[in-house]
């Protein structure tokens, strides 16, 4: 599913605050991603999916707060494998596997699509 090319605008409003919505979904986001031990490094870092670091750097998770507000969810990055969530698409899973694959993740779809 490709997100709408506006998803990532939309994180202010028109007075440029930092939505609500937005900042409840970030908080979201990091609370799962933190909750995986296989994401966050011995030091506590996660990679950081905001437009400037695409991933490749290691954050603390109120760093990387402050970036998802600041530049928000790099565009193309719906389908957060490296922050805990299975892969999208794989036709090996059953449905009912696949039924709990899409409730946990409801909160990354509901980001990428507002």
């Amino acid at each position: 599913m490709r997100p709408n090319r506006t998803w990532t605008l939309q994180r202010k409003d028109r007075s440029g605050m930092i939505r609500e919505k937005f900042r409840n979904r970030v908080d979201d986001f990091i609370r799962i991603a933190t909750k995986d031990p296989t994401i966050v490094d011995v030091r506590g870092h996660i990679r950081c999916p905001c437009t400037r670091c695409r991933n490749r750097y290691w954050e603390t998770s109120f760093d990387m707060e402050k970036h998802l507000y600041h530049h928000g969810f790099f565009y193309g990055y719906v389908n957060w494998t490296l922050h805990g969530e299975k892969k999208w698409g794989d036709g090996t899973s059953t449905s009912v596997i696949q039924d709990s694959i899409d409730k946990s993740r409801k909160p990354y779809v509901d980001i990428a699509r507002d």
